[in-house]
């Protein structure tokens, strides 16, 4: 006959992780509201210490150790006083390395991990952002149509007593030297939109946008050869400024008598 302790097996040598043989849950469920009680109330004795150690004229929230919840409109500063680059930072930074890019060798040479080595912003960052490589590109070409109008729209605006065929003649003449080449960028576009739906309507966008600009000098059909015109000769990259400034003034000449939006 075997003797009680074999009967009761092993026994465990730790007594730290000898358990009952039959455990209540709702006693192991009160042994913890007991130990959390009791470790909020030294807490707080504690808390109540410092209070009483410091001056009265101090904030709760200065004598005690709690943590405030951060201000999510606040800015970000480095230890150096600057300001963090936040996401939308980085994603305009990625989207004007994607139009340098366009300008200096087409789009087709964008990716992902010519941007990453550009910018420095670790890849698994940037297809976060955008996550394939039409969307990149997408978003570029929207940003650049929304600068480009802006200029067309600052142009118009800052020198509304001249002749339209002078200011559209300089506008032009800015285009063709402005950093991304905006020819590049824009030849890019129009080719795009020919094969892809998606950046059909980023053109048209585009070309809305430089026909609502052109209307606040001329009617809605003198606007939209003004603007074919515009298109035609911004692609024509090889033309002289001066010859340019010739043709648009030949061509928007005789439409800016009529000038009295329709």
């Amino acid at each position: 006959m075997l003797s009680s302790q074999a009967q009761e097996g092993p026994q465990d040598p730790s007594p730290r992780l000898r358990l009952p043989g039959r455990i209540h849950l709702g006693e192991v469920l009160r042994q913890s509201i007991t130990r959390l009680k009791r470790r909020r109330s030294l807490r707080g004795a504690r808390c109540s210490t410092a209070v009483g150690a410091g001056s009265s004229s101090r904030p709760l929230l200065d004598r005690c150790p709690v943590t405030a919840s951060p201000d999510p409109t606040a800015e970000t500063m480095t230890a150096q006083g600057h300001r963090k680059e936040t996401i939308a930072d980085r994603q305009r930074r990625v989207l004007d390395d994607v139009l340098q890019q366009i300008g200096r060798s087409g789009a087709e040479g964008v990716t992902h991990r010519s941007i990453t080595r550009s910018t420095g912003i670790p890849l698994g960052s940037l297809t976060y952002y955008f996550n394939s490589r039409d969307a990149m590109l997408l978003a570029a070409f929207e940003r650049w149509g929304v600068l480009a109008v802006r200029r067309l729209e600052e142009a118009l605006s800052s020198r509304a007593g001249q002749e339209l065929a002078t200011v559209l003649g300089d506008y032009v003449e800015q285009e063709l030297r402005v950093v991304p080449p905006a020819v590049v960028v824009r030849a890019e576009l129009f080719a795009a939109a020919l094969r892809d739906e998606r950046f059909r309507r980023v053109a048209e966008s585009f070309t809305f946008g430089v026909l609502a600009a052109l209307r606040t000098r001329l009617g809605a059909e003198e606007a939209l050869l003004c603007r074919s015109v515009l298109d035609g000769v911004l692609l024509h990259r090889s033309v002289d400024v001066e010859a340019v400034r010739e043709v648009v003034r030949a061509v928007v000449g005789d439409l800016e008598r009529s000038d009295t939006p329709r």
